[in-house]
């Protein structure tokens, strides 16, 4: 499952949120919105969120899962 919102003006667009549902966890791809704050405070715990938008090697440093 995917979510990507989009926004645009003619014809240039960019996305403000990627978040991608792999095995139980969300991967946020891109966040330029705050939503990865947001779900922790809506209880999605931190160790089913994944970084994405990070190098594998730095995601284990981060306090939210790895991969």
């Amino acid at each position: 499952m995917r979510f990507f919102q989009q926004i645009g003006f003619l014809g240039n667009s960019s996305g403000l949120i990627h978040i991608d549902i792999i095995n139980d966890n969300l991967w946020i791809q891109r966040d330029d919105t705050g939503v990865t704050q947001e779900l922790v405070n809506a209880g999605i715990p931190k160790d089913h969120i994944v970084l994405g938008f990070h190098p594998a090697e730095v995601r284990p440093h981060t306090e939210y899962a790895a991969g």
